[in-house]
């Protein structure tokens, strides 16, 4: 198992800080992925995040339907990452494993729900192993503009694995998945200057961001403090 180079310690510390500075606001995409986990998911099910990161989609499961999962559980790669999810998760029954998404290091047949929020490194047959029958995917992701939809028309060609909806869709049908649903939503927020650096080199926007790309993104904000971009997310539902 390779520790991947993008989630470094810093670049750990980096989102923290990012997401404490900048707390998620309620939107339609974010809601819906849970209520769509609570209305699909009966009670005393065991659920996996896979590509847990800070373990964010656990904690909100864990808070907002106390006692309603019979276990739940995480993997990441990174050591970083799980480092600042047991610290989330401080006081919560949730319980936190090192692994690999393309490899995941549980039995077949184990877990009644899987879910994966802004994860592009998986194996959906591995994903579809784990999961009992009747089992689902619950997978959120950012559609072709990676979330930073007009600063991403500035860079075609350079994104990080910008798919296609397709693309998703089709390999969950290539691992056995059925009853595949997508859903797409456009949710607007006000970024500075600098909040959209950071949020750009937060995640695997760019490969890297140089002086030349920084002078692109001030000359689009022109003389405004902020601007409104555009967050392309997708919800996948898949069954087993």
């Amino acid at each position: 198992m390779e520790k991947p180079a993008f989630y470094d310690k810093e670049k750990a510390q980096s989102r923290e800080d990012f997401f404490r500075d900048n707390a998620p606001t309620a939107s339609s995409a974010s809601d819906l992925f849970f209520n769509l986990i609570y209305g699909g998911v009966s009670a005393g099910s065991k659920i996996l995040d896979i590509g847990t990161g800070n373990a964010y989609v656990l904690e909100q499961l864990a808070k907002r339907y106390p006692l309603r999962y019979s276990s739940l559980w995480g993997v990441d790669i990174s050591p970083e990452m799980l480092e600042k999810a047991k610290e989330r998760t401080s006081g919560l029954d949730i319980q936190l494993f090192l692994g690999d998404n393309i490899t995941l290091p549980f039995e077949s047949d184990f877990f009644d729900v899987v879910t994966a929020k802004n994860v592009t490194n998986f194996s959906e047959p591995e994903v579809y192993r784990v999961l009992k029958s009747p089992g689902k995917f619950f997978f959120r992701e950012y559609g072709p503009g990676k979330g930073l939809k007009e600063i991403a028309d500035i860079f075609r060609g350079r994104l990080v694995r910008s798919r296609d909806l397709s693309f998703y869709t089709q390999r969950l049908q290539s691992a056995g998945f059925r009853n595949i649903s997508l859903r797409e939503f456009d949710v607007k927020r006000e970024y500075s200057f600098e909040e959209l650096l950071q949020a750009m080199q937060m995640f695997p926007f760019l490969d890297w961001v140089g002086e030349e790309d920084k002078r692109k993104i001030k000359s689009y904000f022109g003389d405004k403090d902020t601007v409104q971009i555009t967050s392309d997310q997708i919800i996948i539902v898949g069954e087993k």
